[in-house]
């Protein structure tokens, strides 16, 4: 169990990891297209994307062969969604975080959602293992 899930959480980290640089990515490229002004938008457009993109790398590769992965469209759309969901609120905290620290103490919009985003991960992780994919990796058998 503990090495099952070790290996899982290490995967779902590199796999948010990915998301990260991708919404950074957009984020700068947002930025340098829109200027800070859109901020909020492109802040909303990067989450939604790299969400999409980090569920894409779980689903086919940290949860390979655990908890639910029904096949067809419909299912995967559903888990899609509730990933979504998930990072909804994960985002919410990242963002906040980001735009206090950018309008109240100058600090660069990249490294406060860098700050964001480790304040949002654990509970990301738990919540996406138990919602999403249905793993209880409180069970030995995952």
């Amino acid at each position: 169990m503990v090495r099952s899930n070790a290996k899982r959480g290490i995967k779902f980290l590199i796999a948010g990891v990915g998301g990260f640089l991708f919404f950074l990515v957009v984020l700068y490229t947002g930025i340098e297209l829109f200027t800070t002004k859109y901020i909020l938008s492109i802040d909303i457009a990067s989450a939604f994307l790299s969400v999409m993109f980090g569920f894409t790398l779980n689903e086919h590769w940290s949860t390979k062969g655990a908890g639910q992965h029904a096949k067809g469209i419909s299912r995967w759309t559903v888990r899609l969604f509730l990933f979504e969901g998930v990072y909804a609120f994960g985002n919410l905290v990242s963002i906040a975080i980001q735009l206090s620290l950018y309008y109240y103490l100058g600090v660069i919009p990249y490294l406060g959602s860098f700050i964001g985003t480790l304040v949002a991960f654990p509970l990301n992780y738990l919540i996406s293992m138990k919602l999403v994919w249905r793993i209880n990796i409180l069970d030995p058998a995952n």
